[in-house]
This record gives structure tokens, sequence and C-alpha cells, in this order.
């Protein structure tokens, strides 16, 4: 299943048009042949549907994460500089998977169709039928961000799963291509093997002298989340070379990609 989010926007409202989106599900759909909810189509309800049996999800759209909040529930914040642990008071209550989600069709007015209200929260996402799904990509900012405190970890019912970190600027030209054709040869084995995958961003004299971006400036992150041995990295360590990202291991065999001018 490939969704993404309508090139248009109403104006005013707090999640803006997304032209990239467009053309990704264009090519990824042309390499997966992929059934695509697309624009206002693109509703909670269908993605719970459609998702049950899918060997691979792809969401394209805006991602957001409360980290206002995620604070209040697990900072250490000087209380006397955070008006008395005033966060602590607007977390209270809250489960920390109501605090990130991704928008889908209808976000914007709060009326996503059959009693949604158009944001999908990751605690929505947790209850999708996964289990025949052996990759998620979610080509949405901030999807890589947060805390990973063990209470609020979404259980895992696929075998792994690429997230994109921090905010991403349309600007950046940043493009992630995924070369899905092993994760589709069931002849293989049931589980995701082997993905091979480039990153290809802007140089930073170019970038500087376009965009007038400071050195430091994020343009790109990717992470990848999932059970040991389900991955195996194809010519990453090429890519690195080119782009200058670097790769970061921890036991709980999640790998973060950063990239910095």
């Amino acid at each position: 299943v490939l969704a993404h989010a309508t090139d248009r926007a109403p104006r005013g409202t707090d999640f803006g048009p997304l032209p990239g989106t467009a053309a990704e599900a264009s090519e990824v759909g042309e390499q997966l042949g992929a059934f695509a909810l697309v624009g206002p189509d693109a509703t909670e309800a269908r993605l719970r549907r459609e998702a049950r049996g899918q060997l691979i999800l792809h969401l394209a759209t805006h991602g957001y994460v409360r980290e206002d909040l995620m604070r209040g529930l697990h900072g250490k914040a000087d209380e006397k500089l955070s008006a008395f642990g005033l966060d602590r008071h607007l977390a209270a209550g809250h489960d920390p998977m109501l605090l990130s989600g991704l928008a889908m069709a209808g976000a914007n007015t709060g009326d996503g169709g059959y009693g949604d209200d158009g944001i999908l929260t990751a605690l929505e996402a947790s209850m999708l039928d996964l289990e025949a799904c052996d990759l998620v990509v979610l080509s949405a900012c901030e999807t890589a961000r947060g805390t990973a405190e063990s209470h609020d970890m979404i259980p895992m019912t696929m075998d792994g799963g690429f997230s994109l970190s921090p905010k991403i600027s349309q600007r950046s030209t940043m493009t992630v291509g995924l070369e899905y054709r092993d994760a589709t040869d069931t002849s293989k084995t049931p589980t995701l093997r082997k993905v091979n995958f480039g990153v290809e961003i802007n140089s930073n004299k170019f970038f500087q002298a376009r965009f007038g971006a400071s050195r430091g400036y994020w343009t790109a992150g990717l992470g990848f989340t999932g059970k040991s041995g389900s991955l195996e990295f194809g010519s990453w360590a090429d890519e690195a070379s080119k782009t200058g990202f670097r790769q970061v291991e921890d036991r709980r065999f999640t790998m973060g990609y950063g990239g910095r001018f």
C-alpha cells in the first residue's frame, strides 16, 4: 500500500502542501506496482483496511512529535525554570503514544471521515494489522525523533522499518531511494534480508549559495528499526563516503543515519 499527502492544503492550516510526495508516490508505485491511496483517499479508515496482508507499506506525508509534552513525561528540567513543573502537569494523563503521529486526509479540518480526525497517532498505528508486513517506510518528518523509553515503544509486528528525522526541507532536494526488489522476492525468505538504498543531497557550497544556510544545518536523516538479523545493508559504505553521512548502531538494533554540511 502506498499513501501520500495531498499536494494542496487549505489556506491557514497547520499542515502545508508537500509537492515532492506526488513524484515520490509515482516512483515508488512504479517500482512496486503498488496499490496507492492518494490525497483525499488516504484516510485512516482506508489505511486500516488496506494495510492488512500487505508485504510493504510506504507512507509519505507529514509527521509530528509533541516533544514539549514528552519532556514533561521524562525530562529532568529545573522546576524553578519551568513554572513550578507546569510541563509535568500538562503531560499528566497523556499516553506517550498519543503525542506523535502522521497526518492523513482530513488532518487540517479535523474530519477524516468515518469518525476519524485525520491524525493517525502512534497508538492507532500500533493497532494496524501488519502481521504480513516485512517493511514499513515512514517518509515523514520527525518520525525518528523523541525518547526511547522502554514503556513507550510501539510493538514491532513487522521485521523492519525506515523513518526520517528531523524536519526535512523540501528545498534541499534530498531524496531517499529504496530498492525493494529483494524484499518482494518471496522465494528467498519470508523476512526482509537486504535493501540497497542511496541518499542524494545538495553540496555544501551549492546549498549555502542558494539558500544561505549556515554550516551544520541538518538536511536529512534516516533511521532503521527492526529485529536482529532482519536487514543486511547493501552498498551503504560507498554512499556514506560520498555524502558524509555517518552510521550509528546500538544494542536495540536501531541504526540512525544523519548528515550535516
